[in-house]
């Protein structure tokens, strides 16, 4: 077997025979091809969309394609508060427009949301739709508040979510700044409902330039 570093790949043509393919400096013939270059979401690290372009030059279908198992970055307002969530990491169920849900942690990073769970639901993102994130899979909310309000009537709503994401979604309104006592009924349902099923619109997703660590 011989290896050919740093040598690009200018054509491939097809025969009888096999395939030929001209290199930057000569000709390799083979009876077989078998192309391996990666996806678009890594650019990075040389990835092209070289194997897609052969096969289309062979008259293979290729569906359009996008970036997948990547990271999302945010619209405002939320993209303003990059280094305050940064590092946040919760539990959560996530699901797509189309139904397709998972069960992961969801990590908030300098750009937007990554993590497992955001990964795995990027594959059925499309651009322009929002995902819906319980930001607390395990607890239900309506009784958790109702026993806590009871035992501890003036206990911040802080106490049962990671610090900084509550104080995010108060900033930007989405919950109110109030002790469990102060709570009304109406509060209550609202702030369930924006904790169960916080919806959240990608701007797109973030191609990435190194492996994911």
């Amino acid at each position: 077997m011989t290896l050919r570093l740093r040598s690009e790949v200018l054509s491939v043509a097809r025969d009888d025979d096999g395939y030929t393919l001209q290199l930057n400096g000569s000709a390799v013939r083979a009876e077989k091809l078998v192309i391996a270059s990666g996806g678009l979401s890594m650019p990075g690290l040389g990835a092209t969309p070289f194997g897609y372009k052969v096969a289309e030059q062979f008259g293979l279908s290729v569906h359009p394609t996008r970036a997948a198992l990547v990271p999302f970055t945010l619209h405002k307002p939320l993209l303003e508060q990059p280094n305050t969530l940064s590092g946040v990491a919760l539990p959560t169920t996530i699901t797509a427009q189309d139904s397709t849900l998972f069960k992961e942690a969801m990590l908030f990073t300098h750009h937007g949301l990554s993590g497992p769970a955001v990964l795995q639901i990027s594959s059925y993102w499309q651009p322009g739709e929002f995902v819906t994130v319980n930001l607390s899979p395990e607890t239900a909310l309506d009784d958790f508040i109702d026993v806590q309000r009871a035992a501890h009537p003036n206990l911040s709503q802080k106490n049962s979510l990671p610090k900084r994401l509550v104080e995010v979604l108060q900033e930007l309104q989405q919950i109110p700044d109030v002790t469990l006592k102060q709570l009304n009924s109406k509060q209550q349902s609202e702030l369930v409902t924006t904790l169960h099923q916080w919806r959240v619109q990608p701007k797109r997703h973030r191609r990435l330039s190194h492996p994911p660590k």
